[in-house]
């Protein structure tokens, strides 16, 4: 099985969530023409290193569609023991 078979999600409770949202100058880059916004993909593994996927179906500026790929935080991965902690205990918040 390649490193590409397997989409992982990043919770949006995971601190990580903001960090790959920072990328961005606005987050949601709503299309009001289209009724459009900036998606997130997923979080795969790219020649060992994870990168989160995201897309845009018409940016509000020229209602062109754009793919943006954004590496990871150098210790975040779906396997910490921080993220296997959340999926036995849903309710449990990050550490400040």
């Amino acid at each position: 099985m390649s490193e590409l078979s397997k989409l992982y999600f990043v919770s949006f409770e995971d601190s990580e969530w903001d960090q790959m949202f920072a990328h961005f100058e606005d987050p949601n880059m709503y299309n009001a023409q289209f009724g459009e916004y900036l998606q997130y993909l997923g979080t795969t593994l790219k020649d060992g290193k994870w990168t989160h996927e995201f897309r845009h179906r018409s940016i509000p500026l020229d209602n062109t569609r754009k793919y943006w790929t954004i590496p990871a935080s150098p210790s975040w991965s779906p396997f910490s023991v921080q993220n296997a902690m959340k999926s036995f205990f849903p309710d449990m918040k990050d550490k400040e």
